[in-house]
């Protein structure tokens, strides 16, 4: 009877220690070398998202530093979840 006891635990001690672990990959996100360089010539800088009736709609606002900035250019990409 121990011999089977043993053998049922050393089966599941087994199993447990072989189990892999799966995870969502890392968001793609910019460094912060590439955030800070976005921002140089920037005076007052806002995104907003929102939801209505299943359409989602983006907004930015970027106001650049007078006598400074000569051009602002954004770029908004919204995916849609499958």
């Amino acid at each position: 009877m121990k011999k089977v006891i043993s053998t049922i635990i050393s089966v599941v001690i087994v199993l447990c220690l072989s189990l892999t672990a799966f995870a969502e990959p890392e968001l793609q996100t910019p460094s912060d070398d590439d955030i800070s360089v976005c921002y140089l010539y920037t005076d007052k800088i806002s995104g907003t998202l929102s939801i209505s009736n299943k359409t989602a709609t983006c907004k930015s606002t970027v106001r650049g530093i007078s006598g400074t900035t000569t051009k602002i250019v954004i770029t908004q990409t919204l995916k849609k979840k499958k």
